[in-house]
């Protein structure tokens, strides 16, 4: 089964369903900046990927002991143990 790359739009509500599923809001600014990272880093969109990095914000906040929420702070070092740092 072979499934195109989403699109920015699609993405972007793949990332906010998926943060609502899990009680969290994911801010249309923060949605854009990571949007722009994949477009700098030339990363493929990939439909898992907001979930992936909404589980790695929420594994960030639990460490942290702070309330699970996505902020530019959160998802950048989500983004850095998930991708690596480029």
């Amino acid at each position: 089964l072979h499934l195109d790359h989403p699109t920015p739009e699609i993405y972007a509500d793949v990332f906010r369903r998926y943060a609502a599923s899990v009680g969290v809001e994911a801010p249309t600014s923060l949605i854009a900046n990571v949007l722009q990272r994949y477009a700098d880093e030339k990363r493929d969109l990939r439909a898992s990927e907001p979930r992936d990095l909404i589980e790695r914000a929420r594994d960030l906040c639990r460490l942290r002991r702070k309330p699970f929420a996505l902020d530019e702070e959160v998802m950048n070092i989500a983004w850095a143990a998930y991708f690596g740092l480029t």
